[in-house]
């Protein structure tokens, strides 16, 4: 297999696993949906990765009860600012439903709620490249997979792999939906 690199790997220590990187891009590449809509969310306030695994099964949970089918990887990092956190990367179908709905920064709406319950904080950081933004220009908190963009998000999301902040020696490092049973 060759070895992979992205310009966000390059300037983070370079690639930590081409394996889970393959698998993340898999997602992008092999999905059923006909709207997707990419959207990074970082999670922190726990030193339990089980903590941040329980905020997404809710998550997905959630997304599913709104009939917003999704798939998501995320990895664990820490640093010496945020402690432990948790990057993940939901890919959800937009065609019926908007996400937006669920993955907000509103204070009264689900998310927000759900991760206080949890004594989570969170926030959804937007794709930098400008091609996501709106016709009038205006930033939007998620990225579409059409044309360009998908290139784009192929290596916006490889931010999960890059090296620095990754914990050496944890037993595990990824996560992510199992492709048969998305959220």
């Amino acid at each position: 297999m060759k070895k992979e690199e992205t310009a966000i790997t390059l300037a983070n220590g370079g690639m930590h696993s081409q394996k889970a990187y393959r698998k993340i891009k898999d997602m992008l590449n092999n999905n059923y949906y006909t709207s997707p809509r990419l959207y990074h969310l970082v999670m922190m306030g726990s030193e339990q990765s089980r903590d941040y695994q329980a905020a997404m099964k809710a998550l997905c949970l959630e997304l599913r009860r709104k009939e917003i089918p999704c798939q998501w990887k995320g990895c664990l990092e820490v640093e010496d600012e945020k402690g432990l956190h948790f990057h993940v990367f939901i890919l959800a179908e937009a065609k019926y439903r908007n996400p937006c709905s669920v993955l907000n920064h509103n204070s009264q709406h689900w998310l927000n709620v759900m991760m206080q319950k949890r004594e989570l904080t969170y926030y959804i950081a937007p794709p930098e490249n400008p091609m996501h933004r709106t016709r009038l220009g205006k930033r939007v908190n998620y990225a579409t997979l059409a044309g360009d963009k998908l290139a784009d998000c192929l290596v916006w999301i490889s931010y999960l792999v890059k090296s620095r902040s990754k914990i050496q020696g944890m037993s595990r490092t990824y996560f992510g939906s199992q492709p048969n049973r998305a959220c």
